[in-house]
């Protein structure tokens, strides 16, 4: 009995350093041999930031921001000049889906809670709104909105 496990086992270490040793790098997926590559088009979108802050302009701090309409999860159009006596905003971009966006959602809820009564409320903007993708559709964006309990306006971009 021992010698067929013996045998049996010889096998089977034989056949797989066989079948190690026959597989070649040639035979595994990886970027093609001619260097081309899958991925973002060339030219248009470049992330690298090639222009300082000051040469892109933009919002300073104590600048009073364009107003804007955005539909709200509520399903009502909201603008900054909704918010009565608002000394400032606390805007952020958002999404349901990003582990870290779900990460700050309920620092969100304190931060608007502590600072809204000051006059600074948070508002979210979801700019990854597709009804393609059932995760971050605007039924998503209202699901999400009321398992969390948000205080504050979740608007789809």
């Amino acid at each position: 009995m021992k010698k067929n496990n013996l045998i049996f086992a010889s096998i089977i270490l034989l056949s797989s350093l066989f079948i190690t040793n026959t597989t070649s790098a040639q035979d595994r997926k990886g970027p093609p041999r001619n260097g081309e590559r899958k991925g973002p088009p060339k030219g248009g979108h470049n992330p690298e930031q090639t222009k300082t802050l000051e040469e892109i302009g933009g919002y300073k701090i104590g600048d009073v921001a364009t107003d804007f309409q955005l539909k709200n999860v509520d399903e009502t159009t909201f603008s900054l000049s909704d918010i009565k006596d608002a000394k400032g905003y606390i805007v952020v971009f958002t999404c349901n889906e990003c582990p870290f966006a779900k990460m700050y959602e309920d620092r969100l809820i304190s931060l608007h809670n502590t600072y809204a009564p000051q006059g600074y409320s948070v508002i979210t903007i979801n700019p990854n709104v597709s009804e393609d993708n059932d995760r971050e559709s605007f039924g998503a964006m209202q699901k999400r909105a009321k398992e969390k309990g948000f205080p504050f306006v979740y608007l789809a971009d």
